[in-house]
């Protein structure tokens, strides 16, 4: 690193700065902190007969079919540009 670069790092943060985050790091992990209240989340909901999610089909994902039409649309125009 060069020494210019290294010496405008120094002069960025004061030490008396950097020697007040390394106090505070030796208390441990900062606590979480927000100005808003904790959302309360439920816990998942159990279905089915013991405790598992029911079984489903497995099926192309919604709007494949579309991207597949794309997909062969710009397959037929790069075979007409040959």
């Amino acid at each position: 690193m060069p020494a210019n670069a290294l010496a405008e790092m120094v002069a960025a943060i004061p030490d008396r700065q950097i020697a007040s985050i390394v106090r505070e790091l030796r208390l441990g992990p900062a606590q979480p902190s927000s100005m808003t209240k904790p959302v309360a989340t439920e816990p998942p909901k159990v279905i089915g007969k013991h405790g598992w999610l029911d079984e489903r089909k497995l099926e192309p994902p919604p709007g494949i079919s579309l991207i597949d039409q794309m997909c062969e649309a710009a397959d037929r125009k790069e075979r007409r540009c040959r």
